[in-house]
Order: structure tokens, then C-alpha cells, then sequence
């Protein structure tokens, strides 16, 4: 099956980056944390553990040839070109967009170069490498985020129907516009609630992701209270209700949720 790689903007997947060797999209992470012993107590106490960082590799070559033209140069200027280019990619600072693409399906990871490249020659003008993508997320993600609503809140409660096709749960950005009075927001067990109002006109943002809460721009998070996970509101992999209930609202209230489809 055909299948490409870029790196900050670069395509290693061209005549002269040939990846040779993968089978890192298929991974799943490791979790960190450990269980805790007891003195006098057989086995350990169970505590949830996180997935953590992880490290994406790839086994590629390359040769003197055009990365655009795909000509067959046969000169070390060309070959000394191509490893120029990728000397150069690999040692950018900081984190860079990763992206795959597999079945024409692309997904999107961030991540950087930390361990040493080493070129290896194989014969004249190709030479052999294996680079390691440490992804500190150590998710992917869809290309495009997915946005339900606005829907418009004529009960309390009501429920708003939300699908989520990735293959880990998704941490969504709720927006509401006024006016509403105390709105809590449950999927499951999870709930987070804005324990004040806003009025005609403002509007609130809720980032579940980065636990940040603002009225028109205005920092809100104090106004915040949650239950059930560490994160504000998960969505769960496949079908699930998120559940909007409040103390006040009237028929100009609309909530909007946007998240990214996150997969292993």
C-alpha cells in the first residue's frame, strides 16, 4: 500500500528519500505511572496511568536523485545536495509537523529530532539512515478539526448527539453564546460546569484541552468546576450524548463543540 512521510513541510517519500523500513504508525505508546505497594498488603494499589511520550522511526536511504525531476543525476553534487536537505531538516530546532499518509488518509503528529543521524554508506552515491521522531503528544490526528452544531438550547436538559470515528478519546472546545445562567456540560460520568451567566451578546469558550475558560476574551477559568477526569470533558470513541443543562437559558442560546479525531 502506498504510503508517505513529511517533515516540517518536507516530503521524505520523493526519489532521493526512499523510506525503506516502518511499522511505527501501528504502535501504541506506553503508559508511565507505576502501581503502588502497601506494606502487609498483597499486590499493589491500582492507580490510572497516562500514555507517555514516544519515539517514531524510520528506516529510509538516499540517493543522487532529483527529489523533484526524479532524473538520475549519477553526481556526488547531487547526493551531497539531498543529504544537505535532510542534514538540514533533521536538525531544526524545536517541534515540527509530522504528517502520514496511508490508504489517502493523512494524519498529523508533532514532533522533533533528538538522537544523532548517522549516514551510512552503502555504495557509490547511497547511503542508508534510520531517524527517530520523538513525539512528546504521542498522538495522530485528523487533518481537519469536527464541529457539531451550533445547536440551539430549548430544554433543560438536552441532549446534543456527538460521534467521534477517531481511535482514542477526543478532547473538544465547547462555545456558547448567551444568554445562559450556571451551564453544566456532561458526556458519561464527566462533567464541567461555568458556575456563573453570561448575557445577549457574550460569549463563552470552554478549552477542555488546555483547562482555560474566557468570556469574550476575558480569563474565566475560576468560574470552572469539574468531576469525573482529569481533563474538563472527554468524547468518547464512537457514539455519545453530551447533555447541556442549565439554571437559565433562552431560545438565542447556541452551544457549538469542535474537536480533533485523535487515533493511536
Amino acid at each position: 500500500m502506498a504510503q508517505s512521510w513529511e517533515y516540517d513541510g518536507v516530503d521524505l517519500t520523493t526519489y532521493a528519500y526512499n523510506v525503506r523500513l516502518l511499522g511505527a504508525p501501528v504502535d501504541v505508546p506506553a503508559r508511565r505511572g507505576d502501581n503502588v505497594v502497601i506494606p502487609g498488603k498483597r499486590g499493589r494499589l491500582y492507580t490510572a496511568k497516562q500514555h507517555d511520550q514516544r519515539l517514531l522511526t524510520l528506516a529510509m536511504w538516499v540517493r543522487d536523485i532529483h527529489p523533484t525531476t526524479g532524473s538520475e543525476a549519477g553526481s556526488e553534487v547531487q547526493m551531497l545536495s539531498n543529504l544537505d536537505t535532510l542534514r538540514g531538516l533533521f536538525a531544526r530546532d524545536g517541534q515540527h509537523t509530522l504528517s502520514h499518509t496511508m490508504g489517502g488518509v493523512t494524519r498529523y503528529a508533532t514532533a522533533e529530532v533528538n538522537n544523532a543521524v548517522e549516514f551510512q554508506p552503502q555504495g557509490t552515491n547511497l547511503s542508508a539512515f534510520v531517524v527517530e521522531f520523538l513525539l512528546a503528544d504521542p498522538w495522530w490526528y485528523a487533518a481537519a478539526a469536527t464541529t457539531v452544531g451550533p445547536t440551539t438550547i430549548t430544554a433543560s436538559p438536552q441532549n446534543i448527539g456527538i460521534t467521534n470515528n477517531g481511535t482514542y478519546v477526543a478532547i473538544p472546545t465547547l462555545t456558547v453564546t448567551g444568554p445562559i445562567a450556571n451551564p453544566t456540560f456532561t458526556i458519561g460520568s464527566v462533567w464541567v460546569k461555568f458556575n456563573d451567566s453570561i448575557v445577549v451578546g457574550e460569549t463563552l469558550t470552554i478549552d477542555c484541552e488546555s483547562w482555560e475558560a474566557d468570556v469574550d476574551g476575558v480569563d474565566a477559568s475560576g468560574d470552572i468546576t469539574h468531576e469525573g477526569k482529569v481533563r474538563w470533558l472527554e468524547i468518547p470513541v464512537g457514539v455519545s450524548t453530551l447533555t447541556v443543562a442549565s439554571s437559565g437559558y433562552a431560545g438565542t442560546t447556541d452551544v457549538t463543540v469542535e474537536f480533533t479525531q485523535t487515533y493511536v
